[in-house]
């Protein structure tokens, strides 16, 4: 059962963030808060890839009227309205605009215009590799105007994530994102335009089943390429060879569990299109320096995911050691 609050300290005690779903035309007032972040209702199909993740805690602000506000709480937690994917059914609260939750923002300094934030606030999660490969990346010494690679990158969570990241390190890079999607170039370009990256990113509209094109395609010098739950694996000599010394490839996907039992759920469904044990780290272990093999389990089902980060070896420094 979602829980109404009727004020925003309540909300401000929760340590949740909020998601603001009014109209331009029902805002009497804007919330300036690294919490809140407003996405109108009539652009949830477009956006809701910039909710929070179905496993997040989080509330929302309706507009006034209730009986609006009462449907879009119904569209976000109704198990018979979305019956190909979950609903949010950790979603904690709403909250009703109102003049006294007009009047309790302006008490509480939260309609004040502050310093601009960066990264802007986000509701959204990136994959878990991100956390484990943009941190390696910011180490590296990178050449300038080399670029990041996100290889099926999708509605673009990632690359903007990896983009948003480096930018705040003050690390000058080109961002791409590469995918078939015929609807994914603008979804992407608005959305980086949207989060203040629109200058550095790029979006490549490729079918990664065909590896020749990736081979083939004038991306510059790319320090590292990455992709998150795709499998295409004529797409890894490719990616080895395009990368320079000291490059760095990041991925993640869905392995067979590390206790060698069957593969128990439904998606993915074909073996094909799942990791085996060790695959990626013996498919790089002779030109890369394998960083990171770790066993991680998705928060949605729980499956087995192989966390694999790998830097180039720097060849010169090989055929040192080797003299």
């Amino acid at each position: 059962m979602v829980q109404e609050l009727c004020t925003l300290e309540e909300w401000r005690a929760s340590d949740l963030v909020l998601l603001d779903v009014r109209e331009e035309d029902e805002c009497s007032f804007v919330l300036a808060c690294d919490r809140v972040v407003h996405i109108p209702w009539s652009q949830q199909k477009a956006r809701s890839h910039e909710y929070p993740s179905r496993n997040t805690a989080f509330g929302v602000l309706c507009p006034r009227s209730y009986a609006k506000a009462m449907e879009q709480i119904e569209w976000l937690t109704s198990e018979t309205i979305h019956t190909r994917q979950l609903p949010w059914r950790l979603l904690s609260f709403y909250i009703v605009d109102s003049k006294d939750v007009q009047e309790e923002a302006i008490i509480l300094g939260l309609t004040e215009k502050e310093k601009k934030m960066y990264p802007h606030p986000r509701l959204w999660s990136p994959n878990a590799l991100l956390y484990s490969l943009v941190p390696i990346v910011i180490a590296t010494k990178t050449p300038l105007d080399c670029a990041i690679v996100d290889l099926g990158c999708g509605s673009g969570r990632d690359i903007m994530y990896f983009a948003e990241e480096m930018i705040a390190k003050d690390k000058k890079m080109r961002y791409i994102g590469v995918d078939h999607n015929r609807n994914g170039r603008k979804k992407a370009l608005d959305f980086a335009s949207r989060r203040g990256i629109g200058d550095a990113f790029s979006f490549v509209k490729m079918d990664l089943n065909e590896p020749e094109l990736l081979l083939n395609h004038s991306f510059g010098q790319v320090q590292c390429f990455f992709g998150c739950r795709y499998l295409n694996r004529s797409l890894f000599p490719v990616v080895q060879t395009l990368l320079p010394p000291n490059g760095i490839f990041g991925w993640m996907h869905f392995c067979m569990p590390p206790d060698g039992s069957e593969w128990r759920w439904q998606h993915p469904s074909k073996s094909a299109d799942i990791l085996q044990n060790r695959e990626l780290y013996e498919l790089f272990k002779s030109t890369f320096e394998i960083l990171v093999d770790l066993i991680e389990y998705d928060t949605d089902h729980g499956r087995p995911m192989n966390l694999f980060i790998a830097r180039k070896h720097d060849h010169e420094r090989i055929d040192e050691g080797h003299n």
